[in-house]
């Protein structure tokens, strides 16, 4: 990842389906919902955390 895009800034869209997927995800910890949840708050998020919950939603 490059350094520029280690974070991003997601669109109030793009937030809401990322939150869905992470409250519908029936195998995650509710630890690790709220982590994610507080992280998905974020004004920006780590690209690393959208790549791996995209990647959940594809697979």
């Amino acid at each position: 990842i490059r350094p520029e895009a280690a974070a991003v800034t997601l669109t109030p869209e793009r937030r809401a389906e990322l939150v869905a997927l992470v409250e519908a995800h029936p195998a995650l910890a509710e630890a690790e919902k709220t982590a994610l949840l507080q992280t998905l708050e974020g004004e920006t998020v780590p690209a690393a955390v959208i790549a791996r919950l995209e990647e959940r939603m594809d697979g």
